[in-house]
């Protein structure tokens, strides 16, 4: 089994099992679209960087073409928010995308890279993770 299956085996099952107690989750921000969560008894720091579980519930179903080229539908996504404390950006990486709410039901995609090779965005004030970096940042020690 390759390191990058094992790595993401564990990662699902973390999210998996973390997602099934939503009374742990809070509430960072709601759209018509969408209502996002975050666990606070995950969110770690290592190195200047803040890791956050993150999750983000649809009204309605979404789709994504998985790598076979086939259309699937999710109605969460369950990720791994990145912060880099000292710079104020974020990426996102580990994202399992779940046919059911609150990262429950069938696994239909999943993404993971490492924080090296991910696209990070500079937060500011509207960027979608703009209410889920403030209520964390103080949790950022520079």
């Amino acid at each position: 089994m390759s390191n990058r299956w094992l790595r993401f085996v564990l990662a699902s099952s973390a999210v998996f099992l973390s997602s099934n107690a939503l009374a742990q989750w809070v509430k960072y921000s709601e759209t018509p679209e969408n209502v996002n969560y975050y666990q606070p008894s995950k969110v770690q720091m290592q190195n200047g960087w803040l890791y956050i579980s993150a999750l983000k519930n649809y009204q309605s179903n979404q789709s994504i073409t998985d790598k076979q080229g086939v259309k699937q539908n999710y109605l969460s996504v369950a990720m791994t928010v990145i912060v880099k404390c000292a710079k104020s950006s974020y990426a996102i990486s580990d994202l399992a995308y779940h046919s059911q709410a609150d990262g429950r039901g069938q696994l239909v995609y999943w993404v993971t890279e490492k924080p090296d090779s991910l696209p990070w965005k500079e937060s500011s004030p509207t960027s979608d993770m703009a209410p889920l970096i403030q209520a964390t940042k103080k949790l950022c020690i520079n």
